[in-house]
């Protein structure tokens, strides 16, 4: 998909690890959904911005849970 100029590659630092972050070039196809599955997908993506959010406000104020 990269060679088909898709996605971009982006190689980003996140606590001192490099972490490849792919980008859509193109628009994706939505009408090949069936509703039950856009249903699924808007379910999921509800659930990680709660489980984001927990974790951005209940953030420990030490670093103890981050590899050495």
């Amino acid at each position: 998909m990269i060679e088909q100029g898709m996605i971009q590659r982006i190689n980003t630092e996140y606590y001192d690890k490099i972490q490849a972050r792919y980008i859509p070039l193109a628009k994706a196809d939505l009408t090949e959904l069936k509703t039950s599955e856009k249903d699924v997908i808007d379910k999921v993506i509800e659930q990680m911005s709660q489980l984001f959010y927990f974790f951005l406000v209940y953030k420990p104020q030490t670093d103890q849970w981050q590899e050495k």
